[in-house]
């Protein structure tokens, strides 16, 4: 963390910070009131140190307990800088896809990026969009949420080039949004 704080200062940039809730120690809390408020002032702390370069934290999630859509969601809402959002990576909620789009209703005023790919329960968690069992379910809830902030790609397939992996993802999402008839969305993957 040291040294992308000093990077941030050296160069005088603005940027996003996206880090895992750290859920071991937290999950040994067992009142959920007093965890969710020690998950809280976790995150407030480096949120605070952003806060002051005007950085934003993005909670990402990652399994476990502070990756749940819930937990994030409350930890949000109890901090007490206003530069904390949610980064929900798809790629990383395989198991909670059931709690769609419940949960993504939740986090939507909080999110500051959706990260998508694949999505087959139970299948491989590494697929490109467009070829999982789900995406065109996922994708339809994300545009009918009504949310319209960023929507990454992320390259999780070290076996072949990262360019071949974006363009795989890039046309799968392209034949997705025309699938749903998204045609705004659509024109930004063009």
């Amino acid at each position: 963390m040291r040294a992308a704080l000093e990077f941030v200062d050296r160069n005088d940039v603005k940027i996003e910070l996206w880090k895992m809730l750290c859920g071991e120690d937290l999950q040994q809390i067992a009142d959920v009131n007093a965890r969710y408020d020690a998950a809280a002032a976790q995150v407030e702390v480096l949120a605070t140190i952003f806060n002051e370069r005007g950085c934003t934290y993005g909670m990402y999630d990652h399994g476990s307990w502070g990756g749940e859509p819930a937990t994030m969601v409350e930890v949000v809402k109890r901090v007490e800088v206003d530069n904390v959002g949610i980064v929900y990576n798809f790629f990383h909620g395989h198991d909670q896809l059931d709690l769609m789009p419940d949960a993504f209703r939740a986090m939507r005023p909080y999110l500051m990026s959706v990260n998508l790919n694949g999505m087959t329960p139970e299948g491989p968690k590494i697929l490109p969009p467009g070829t999982g069992e789900r995406d065109r379910e996922i994708l339809q809830m994300i545009a009918d949420s009504g949310y319209d902030g960023p929507i990454g790609l992320i390259d999780h397939r070290p076996e072949i080039d990262a360019e071949v992996s974006l363009r795989e993802n890039l046309a799968g999402m392209q034949k997705i949004l025309a699938e749903i008839g998204d045609q705004h969305a659509l024109a930004m993957y063009q």
